[in-house]
């Protein structure tokens, strides 16, 4: 855009994890412009409307004509916000302050109007608004209809689901699920028969930041019908993958799952924060039974008050927990098969025994504190206050069956929240799936007092028509649609033959290029 033979990049920066969830009026994130050769800021940033901050990453998308737009969102997990649409003329023109008629390099197309909706004097178009939560997962550009166009699917984290014409921007089709909400982005492949791309996605049960559950979903990309369910007992953020095969219209999925089997009774979710920004939320329960959000920021007016955080407990109020709490919670004595990471490969032919690829379990983890982390102990007591995760009673592990009595033990449990990757990392010629697993551990002392958190990273390779050749099948409890219950005769998921690597075009995060397009 400046001419200098470097393509240059846009950014959306925004979102202040130091505004509490009830206050809608946030600083207004920005889209902004950075020099490809030198990473300078061209000219001024253009900011999101309403006062809406921002987590989206900014895609492009490209209409027939060749006319391209700057596809970017705003809202968070408890703020409204929109899907909105710039053109790359009118993004350019703003952020150098040109007039509206001044020419602008290195574009094509003709610009024609796009939708129903006048664009602002600055040249946004709404293509979609969310009153009560955000827009954050990046949309999906994928032809659907095969006219030529890629169409565009957004997720809304109210749990809204909406595919559009890309040429103009007229809705397809539209689902809700209810009481759900995601960060995970949908992952385009063929499941069905019916040569139509469709979509897999995780939507987890409840609301920002605790969760009970998680489905995962594959969607009929023609009318929206839900085609395969699968509910597991953990949160899940990992987004799925695609390894795209030589038999037409077959592609197999790849997905992450935690909590198939045993139950956690301690809550899961999603807490943001940020180098610096002390922020605690904690979920509170009154008298009469209904919950509540605290939310609680450090700062210099507070930070030397003893307690900023109650110690009452905030577990789940339901029959299994009301009983933990009343014997007493102790970590290593919990049932560890929820915490149980696996990796499926699952096409049409194996929707109720995919095929597990790897696995990662939960480990006990035996430690003594030192002098210093009881001195840590004291100081984020007072700064923080006493946090127990589960309730008073909560305890580590100790006692007989411990190595050494003085030894205190927790669970380090894996936590599924990266997608991985799909490629050929040997050079054989044949896909590799890379799964990165983050584990983490809460150490306390014998009071259930924070002390410090450990983490382990784990990376695995795994050869893909060889873990599949394995045919470890894994029976596992899924709803089907009725048009899925009559398949024809086909061949077996073994033998089914990957694309090379150059044709594997959802193997990451936004696909495999990163810039959320599906390319056939």
């Amino acid at each position: 855009m400046d001419e200098d033979g470097v393509n240059d990049i846009v950014i959306a920066h925004g979102g202040d994890p130091t505004i509490k969830a009830e206050i809608h009026t946030r600083h207004s994130g920005w889209l902004m412009m950075i020099s490809g050769a030198t990473g300078k800021i061209i000219g001024r940033h253009l900011e999101m409307p309403e006062d809406k901050e921002t987590y989206m990453s900014p895609v492009i998308h490209q209409r027939m004509d060749g006319s391209q737009y700057i596809l970017y969102g705003s809202g968070g997990e408890t703020v409204g916000g929109l899907v909105l649409a710039i053109s790359i003329p009118d993004f350019y023109r703003y952020v150098t302050d040109k007039h509206q008629n001044h020419p602008v390099p290195n574009v094509k197309g003709h610009y024609t109007p796009w939708g129903s909706k006048e664009p602002s004097r600055n040249g946004e178009i709404e293509i979609f608004r969310s009153a009560e939560k955000g827009n954050m997962v990046p949309p999906v550009l994928v032809d659907v209809n095969k006219d030529g166009v890629r169409d565009i699917l957004i997720s809304c984290f109210d749990g809204t689901m909406e595919l559009l014409n890309g040429e103009t921007l007229e809705p397809m089709w539209s689902l809700k699920f209810k009481d759900r909400e995601s960060y995970s982005t949908p992952a385009p492949g063929y499941f069905n028969e019916d040569d139509t791309i469709d979509f897999m996605v995780h939507w987890s049960k409840g609301a920002w930041p605790m969760y009970n559950f998680t489905d995962n979903i594959i969607i009929d990309g023609r009318d929206g019908t839900v085609l395969w369910n699968f509910t597991t007992n953990m949160y899940d953020v990992t987004s799925d993958l695609v390894a795209r095969t030589t038999a037409r219209s077959r592609d197999v999925f790849l997905f992450r799952a935690q909590g198939r089997n045993g139950y956690d009774p301690r809550n899961t979710g999603a807490v943001h924060g940020a180098s610096g920004i002390q922020r605690i939320i904690n979920k509170r329960a009154t008298e009469d039974g209904k919950t509540y959000l605290e939310d609680v920021l450090i700062d210099e007016n507070n930070i030397n008050d003893e307690g900023v955080l109650l110690p009452e407990s905030h577990f789940r109020l339901n029959k299994k927990t009301a009983t933990l709490a009343e014997k007493g919670y102790i970590e290593c004595e919990l049932d560890q098969t929820v915490f149980l990471a696996e990796f499926f490969a699952l096409d049409r032919t194996v929707m109720k025994a995919p095929i597990k690829l790897w696995e990662q379990g939960a480990e006990k983890y035996y430690y003594k504190l030192t002098a210093d982390d009881r001195k840590l102990v004291e100081e984020v007591a007072k700064k923080y206050g006493i946090n127990h995760t589960m309730s008073q009673s909560e305890t580590p592990w100790r006692g007989k069956r411990t190595a050494d009595d003085d030894s205190l033990c927790i669970i380090i449990q894996p936590d599924d929240r990266t997608t991985g990757a799909v490629g050929d990392v040997d050079g054989d010629g044949i896909p590799d799936a890379i799964v990165n697993l983050v584990s983490y551990g809460i150490l306390r002392d014998e009071k259930a007092r924070f002390v410090k958190m450990k983490f382990n990273v784990d990376i695995f390779k795994i050869n893909l028509e060889s873990a599949i050749q394995t045919e470890l099948y894994t029976p596992i409890n899924v709803t089907i649609h009725d048009k899925m219950k009559y398949l024809q005769n086909e061949n077996r998921i073994t033998t089914l033959k990957f694309l090379p690597n150059d044709r594997q075009t959802w193997g990451g995060y936004m696909g495999t290029k990163c810039d959320s397009v599906y390319y056939d």
